[in-house]
């Protein structure tokens, strides 16, 4: 029996920007759970313990309290799980002959799974002191352990979680074995259909004149989450605790985390959490991260003219992302304003102030102020004391911990911000 998990993020971390600026890759959310969720769900009964940047330890801790962080217990067997890893029903072939032995589960280059012991984990310990580098570790094993191919699905990009949002929330829903459950208030003028293929929490209300459409794929709404008169949601669809539609037209795949505030249409998209999109817009194929505002109004393209693949700027590369429908990736903390555009396959950084309507750039780095024609560096105690102010209208503080790693990003991101300036 596997006791001791480790779940890392290995250099990969990168492909994900600006989302994994503030955060692990495993805390991304695709369905209705987050990849460490997941994790989690498939071994019930093991000890965690989380391995991240340095700079995020201590927002890690904060959160995780019971958790270990970035400690690698070297006294006994320890299966070392990718981040990345998208965790399902499957079961993964970890002793195939019953023989409890080391070794090394992999897909192509990346290291899904690693199961070691004492003098194995020394061996690598310092290929994970930094950042968790798959490739060295691969080579420093690769005499001393069983090294094998399997079938698994690791995110590689921002977009693959949209790609496989719409059949993870079919699978979260069918592995919470909630079907049929409605613990809500359900308004007699409000139409369900396929009510079996749904879950609606407890002190959840869904007004009068709601639609709500199941037929397609399921419906899960979490507790204390209001859904105004006006609204349609069609499945697979997931609404998380705590947030609330107003007169929402959710197509499916429309993802909505705790605590947001969603209007308007959404399709295919994956709101974090605590962010809001109130008003008239649309928004589709989209990862939106936390505490972000899009202003009334603001409307994403997913869809070019003429229909070809959509093409995505990512760390002074142009990636092909392979789909024919892509929004926007957008960061913790950016804000737009009214009538804000954003073209097909677009990327906002954390933290960016961005108003006065019309089209932006495609690619805009992290914490930057401006309409879409003059920019400037967004002032980081300035950005400070607005997302204090943000967060205390939900009563929440901003942390230490969380104040000390946004101001590591702002940083980091120097260089990017300054070469994004310096051509405008």
């Amino acid at each position: 029996m596997i006791d001791n998990i480790v779940i890392f993020e290995d250099l990969s971390y990168k492909n994900f920007y600006p989302l994994t600026l503030t955060r692990p890759v495993f805390e991304l959310r695709c369905g209705i759970k987050s990849l460490v969720e997941k994790i989690v769900h498939l071994f019930p009964q093991a000890h965690f313990s989380l391995f991240s940047r340095n700079f995020l330890k201590a927002q890690l801790s904060y959160k995780y309290p019971n958790v270990p962080v970035n400690v690698l217990n070297t006294g006994g067997a320890v299966l070392l799980v990718n981040g990345r890893l998208i965790a399902g029903a499957e079961s993964y072939p970890f002793f195939p002959d019953g023989e409890d032995r080391d070794f090394v589960l992999v897909k192509g280059k990346d290291i899904v799974f690693a199961y070691l012991r004492n003098e194995n984990l020394n061996i690598i310990k310092p290929y994970i002191t930094e950042e968790f580098r798959s490739l060295e570790i691969m080579k420093v094993l690769q005499k001393k352990v069983s090294f094998r191919e399997i079938q698994a699905t690791l995110v590689e990009y921002p977009w693959d979680f949209i790609r496989l949002n719409q059949q993870q929330i079919t699978n979260d829903f069918i592995s919470l074995k909630q079907s049929g459950v409605i613990k809500g208030c359900v308004h007699s003028r409000a139409v369900l259909y396929d009510e079996e293929n749904m879950f609606i929490g407890k002190n959840t209300e869904v007004m009068a004149e709601c639609v709500l459409d199941a037929r397609k794929g399921p419906i899960y709404i979490g507790e204390n989450v209001l859904i105004k008169s006006g609204s349609y949601i069609e499945g697979p669809s997931y609404i998380g605790d705590n947030a609330i539609v107003s007169k929402g037209y959710l197509r499916e795949g429309s993802n909505i985390g705790k605590y947001c505030r969603v209007g308007g249409e959404i399709e295919e998209t994956i709101f974090y959490e605590y962010s809001n999109k109130y008003h008239e817009g649309f928004v589709g194929h989209s990862y939106i991260g936390a505490w972000v505002n899009l202003g009334a109004l603001t409307t994403t393209s997913d869809l070019k003219n003429n229909y070809s693949t959509v093409k995505i700027t990512h760390d002074n590369n142009v990636i092909d992302t392979g789909l024919q429908f892509m929004g926007s990736v957008i960061g913790d903390y950016t804000k737009f304003g009214i009538g804000s555009l954003l073209s097909t396959g677009s990327v906002f950084g954390i933290g960016c102030n961005l108003f006065g309507g019309g089209i932006f750039p495609r690619f805009v780095p992290d914490f930057i102020w401006g309409d879409n024609k003059n920019f400037e560096p967004h002032d980081i105690k300035k950005f400070i004391t607005t997302t204090d102010i943000v967060m205390k209208r939900r009563n929440i503080s901003l942390s230490v911990q969380q104040e000390d790693a946004l101001i590591s990003v702002y940083n980091l991101t120097a260089e990017s911000r300054n070469a994004f300036l310096a051509v405008r």
